[in-house]
């Protein structure tokens, strides 16, 4: 059968799962959400290059900007 201290040992056990699973759930998403953020980085300096080749520069100049 089993022990009283197992029962009261089940509580913590079952939250201590719950939790784990939590913890590797946002553990993926994080990455997730890294990756998604490196591919938009990607893409940014891919468009300001294009832009720079096209338009001669990547920043205006304060007399252009007047």
């Amino acid at each position: 059968m089993n022990a009283p201290a197992d029962d009261k040992l089940h509580i913590y056990k079952t939250q201590a799962n719950s939790i784990s699973k939590k913890k590797a759930e946002k553990e993926e998403e994080a990455k997730k959400l890294e990756m998604e953020k490196m591919s938009l980085e990607k893409m940014m300096r891919e468009k300001e290059e294009k832009y720079s080749r096209e338009k001669g520069g990547k920043y205006m100049k304060r007399d252009d900007f007047r």
